[in-house]
């Protein structure tokens, strides 16, 4: 009896990618929530009027580019973060 050696052969090149299935839930959440038809950035974050809105302002300094001590000017660039949660998002 003649055995024929059997040679199997599998492709580990398998590609998983997920990454972009999250980045595309990430926009299509960041679309509907942000859509013109759901949110209107010119309407005040708050229930009424009288109502405070309370933000969070963060300035980081990111460079000193220049400062002119006789004329007392500081030019800089710097990281402007502001955070706001919307009372209507609640």
């Amino acid at each position: 009896m003649d055995q024929k050696p059997t040679v199997f052969m599998a492709d580990a090149n398998t590609h998983v990618n997920i990454g972009s299935d999250a980045s595309d839930a990430e926009e299509k959440l960041m679309n509907h929530l942000l859509s013109p038809a759901r949110y209107n950035k010119l309407i005040r974050p708050a229930v009424n009027s009288s109502q405070l809105v309370s933000i969070e302002l963060q300035v980081s300094l990111a460079q000193l580019i220049s400062v002119n001590e006789r004329e007392q000017i500081m030019t800089t660039n710097v990281w402007l973060n502001q955070v706001t949660i919307p009372l209507r998002n609640r």
